[in-house]
């Protein structure tokens, strides 16, 4: 679908919302699903990306509290679920949460005309870390590296020096706008807060890294905190293989020991 963008409208296709649930690259503090139920994720569930279904099988969450397990399925409007017919496919009877990207404009909401338990949904767009025109630049930069969700390994190198100068150029290119795009939206120092940390993460941790400069802002990492705390604040980290040198808990207090230097 047509999304708009600082620089205009921009293409958006539903496997990115897909991606950005399957990395939780999202606020998942303090959700609420469209009827002010907290909703807290547990299992965010198997990316389903070999059979007709859900998008995401075997996921498990909590409704208030109360833990369910089920299905969820993703999209950018929830009357995309009877537009594509999920209402009437019996695949989609697990369904436990709706994802969708915008507000529903709808009051009544039926998804299961026979089901006195109906998906709960939740509206993603106002737990997003950053814009959606930002996830897809990014995506974009990943693609042109070869990168893939599945796949750390580029699936292709340029054959030759000028094949390997338009990949840089382009490579160079998108990261200015996303450059850009960011300072447009936040001021010059949180924008090095976000970067900092981000780059912090590298490319495995970036996400929780991500999280914590929007719960954790620069003046608390001037005033002082316990960065064992900011640490554990996050559960989904990548730790299998990391070098110690490059442990989040380590980069973390050097990050504190940073800001406190230039808080004098």
């Amino acid at each position: 679908m047509e999304a708009p963008g600082l620089y205009g409208h921009f293409s958006v296709k539903e496997r990115l919302i897909q991606q950005i649930w399957e990395k939780g690259d999202f606020m998942t503090d303090d959700l609420r699903t469209i009827d002010g139920e907290a909703l807290n994720i547990n299992d965010s569930g198997k990316w389903n990306l070999a059979e007709e279904g859900p998008d995401f099988k075997g996921a498990r969450i909590s409704i208030d509290g109360q833990t369910i397990e089920g299905d969820v399925e993703i999209h950018f409007e929830e009357k995309d679920w009877t537009r594509h017919g999920h209402d009437q496919d019996p695949a989609y009877a697990r369904v436990i949460l709706h994802v969708v990207l915008y507000p529903t404009k709808e009051k009544k909401r039926v998804f299961f005309p026979d089901r006195k338990q109906q998906p709960h949904t939740l509206v993603l767009l106002p737990y997003l870390f950053k814009s959606l025109e930002e996830y897809a630049e990014e995506d974009a930069l990943e693609k042109l590296a070869g990168i893939s969700p599945q796949s750390t390994i580029p699936d292709h190198f340029p054959q030759n020096l000028e094949e390997c100068k338009d990949w840089a150029r382009k490579r160079w290119i998108q990261k200015c706008k996303h450059a850009e795009n960011r300072l447009n939206s936040a001021n010059w120092e949180n924008a090095c807060h976000q970067w900092f940390l981000e780059v912090l993460g590298y490319r495995r941790n970036r996400t929780p890294m991500a999280r914590i400069a929007q719960l954790f802002p620069v003046k608390v990492w001037r005033a002082g905190l316990n960065e064992e705390e900011v640490y554990t604040s996050q559960k989904d980290w990548k730790l299998r293989g990391c070098r110690p040198a490059n442990h989040p808990m380590k980069r973390l207090q050097q990050y504190g020991q940073l800001s406190k230097t230039f808080s004098g």
